[in-house]
């Protein structure tokens, strides 16, 4: 029992080590990404409230925009893949035949 146990173990440490080398450049980029913000504000902040309204109106755009398009991304990447999934279930016609 404790050779089951000691193999749980190994299989934990490698698991949580690919899980920290995955979690890593993340966290790295977040943090690049939320300094970046920041000393864009600071900049911004220099020439007064009216720019930073300016540059907070474009961010939100642009997050929308970002969003939107990943959204669309993602929604295609699933309605392929449900065809995929489908595609060994049921006799689905060619789209080039019709």
């Amino acid at each position: 029992m404790k050779f089951f146990m000691d193999e749980d173990l190994l299989q934990r440490k490698t698991f949580l080590r690919k899980l920290w080398l995955l979690w890593l450049p993340m966290m790295m980029q977040s943090v690049l990404s939320n300094l970046l913000n920041f000393i864009d504000n600071i900049m911004v902040g220099r020439l007064g409230s009216v720019a930073i309204e300016a540059v907070s109106n474009i961010l939100r755009l642009y997050m929308c925009c970002q969003w939107c398009y990943l959204r669309s991304r993602s929604l295609k990447y699933t309605v392929l893949r449900e065809e995929r999934l489908r595609w060994g279930k049921e006799n689905i016609p060619n789209k080039m035949d019709l």
